[in-house]
Formats: structure tokens, sequence, C-alpha cells
């Protein structure tokens, strides 16, 4: 069960930052070093 809970959040959290991701090239403020450190 905990297995299952875990993986979910790592979903959610991966959803997160591609959605993230998408915005920043959307918006053309896209920083790949900035990003680099937020994912950290």
């Amino acid at each position: 069960m905990p297995k299952k809970i875990f993986l979910l959040i790592a979903l959610l959290i991966l959803a997160f930052l591609i959605q993230s991701l998408f915005t920043l090239i959307k918006t053309g403020k896209f920083n790949p070093s900035i990003f680099i450190i937020y994912i950290i």
C-alpha cells in the first residue's frame, strides 16, 4: 500500500514539473540553470 502512495506522489510531482516546464517555455522565460536549481 505505501508503495502505491509513493508512486502516486511521484507522478503528481512529475506532472507538476512538466507543466511548469511547458509554462516557462511558452512564456519564453525558460532558464535552464534556474530550472535545474529548482529541481534540486
